[in-house]
């Protein structure tokens, strides 16, 4: 399971279980269905805090969800941003191929066309 759907699951789980969210990382991730070490949950409960989809309060440990991560995780969540993400570098990846290839390649046409009607301009006058 990649990183993107991990995170989708816990905003998953703390926004559909709002009365009985546990205060331990760990114990969150696991109701959340993951199998993860410590520090991993810890991670990242921390990510979902530090993105503002989640709030903590350190002196309790409590964590929640905001609703900012209600409507993210109803978006598409990290899943969909991910997905975003790739299809504008592919879409800046073809840019550049055309920039390469297809720019220079209507140069070169343009250049051609100017140049056969140039003939054909010659030979009309001086035929």
């Amino acid at each position: 399971m990649i990183i993107n759907e991990k995170l989708d699951k816990v905003l998953i789980y703390l926004s559909k279980k709002l009365g009985e969210i546990p205060k331990s990382p760990e114990t969150i991730t696991e109701k959340a269905g993951l199998k993860l070490e410590k520090a991993e949950s810890y991670l990242i409960l921390g990510m979902l805090c530090s993105d503002g989809y989640v709030y903590s309060h350190n002196e309790r440990a409590v964590y929640g969800i905001l609703y900012k991560g209600v409507v993210f995780i109803d978006d598409g969540g990290y899943t969909k941003k991910n997905k975003k993400h790739k299809l504008k570098l592919k879409t800046e990846l073809i840019s550049n191929y055309s920039d390469l290839i297809l720019k220079p390649a209507a140069i070169v046409a343009a250049i051609l066309i100017i140049f056969l009607n140039s003939i054909r301009i010659y030979e009309f006058f001086f035929s």
